[in-house]
């Protein structure tokens, strides 16, 4: 299993760096992730994430998450979600293009050690991007399915008597499209890392950098991003 994982990575990172004219763009994201415990199999996800420009400092995306996560075991989860994204145009700041994406997901954790776990996830998206003449949004939208596929190690770094916990982070994402629309499979890789700072239960903020390198069309954009969000964790569950 790791070793086709690893495959596909390398295949895919050798695919995203193809020739063409490559953008290149300084953003910066904050994020806030909401978990409500809902029972002890179901947990409810809600994102909001705000993507800006460094320089300019202007929006230039908006996403919110919601989705359900049902858990089969300690190390499997899957998850039915939908996601509202806003995308400011490039060629007119006045145009934003709003995208419906539906989706579903499943997530395996394995143990490596007491401080280390491996996560991978899979994540199938339909995707409903309002169709515009980069000018004006016109009528419809343009479908497209992609694959997410992202590989990521966690590691504690330290636990403090007072409960506060450091965990490091590092992850990579490849993503794959298609559809009638669809020039070029390849839609983007991502890697990331960061650290967490739990301060209890319910609250940590997480820091980290990622790079993020994505088709347009025939061209590419490479993001180099700090990405800063807040988890906030929540139970309904009644304890006895």
């Amino acid at each position: 299993m790791r070793g086709k994982l690893h495959f596909l990575f390398s295949f895919c990172s050798t695919i995203a760096f193809a020739q063409g004219n490559t953008t290149h763009q300084s953003v910066y994201w904050i994020r806030y992730y909401n978990q409500t415990q809902l029972s002890s199999t179901y947990t409810l996800h809600f994102e909001l994430d705000e993507r800006r420009l460094i320089n300019p400092d202007i929006q230039f995306q908006l996403f919110s998450h919601l989705h359900l996560h049902r858990r089969f075991s300690k190390s499997i989860d899957v998850a039915v979600g939908f996601t509202y994204a806003s995308t400011n145009s490039n060629k007119n700041p006045s145009l934003v293009v709003p995208e419906l994406r539906p989706f579903q997901e499943v997530n395996f954790s394995e143990p490596i050690s007491k401080k280390i776990q491996l996560q991978f996830r899979y994540r199938f998206e339909q995707r409903f991007v309002h169709n515009n003449d980069r000018i004006e949004l016109t009528d419809g939208y343009t479908f497209s399915l992609r694959h997410r596929f992202r590989l990521q190690g966690s590691i504690t770094v330290r636990k403090f008597e007072s409960g506060k916990t450091i965990i490091a982070k590092l992850s990579e994402e490849i993503m794959l499209s298609h559809g009638t629309s669809i020039a070029n499979s390849f839609d983007q890789n991502r890697i990331y890392a960061g650290l967490e700072f739990q301060f209890n239960k319910k609250w940590s903020v997480e820091l980290g950098t990622l790079n993020q390198y994505q088709s347009n069309g025939s061209d590419y954009f490479a993001r180099d991003i700090i990405r800063c969000t807040v988890y906030h964790r929540l139970s309904i569950v009644k304890t006895e």
